[in-house]
């Protein structure tokens, strides 16, 4: 009796890394702030940085092998 007891009360480490597994709950205003970072900061100077990044490799492209057309 005591063996079937303890044979229902103890876990398989499978059991315990179901448990630990699972993610904590994100808050909804942790996501609210992430959300308003990605689209209010980082996307911005993203954007900004790829358009002045593609203007630059174009200008230096044309220092060394001259205008279009040339």
């Amino acid at each position: 009796m005591l063996d079937r007891d303890m044979q229902m009360h103890a876990t398989t480490p499978s059991d315990e890394t179901k448990i630990q597994a699972q993610p904590a709950p994100v808050s909804r205003r942790r996501e609210l702030q992430v959300f308003l970072f990605l689209t209010v900061v980082l996307f911005p100077v993203l954007a900004v940085l790829l358009v002045s990044g593609f203007g630059f490799v174009v200008w230096i492209w044309q220092m060394i092998f001259g205008p279009p057309g040339s």
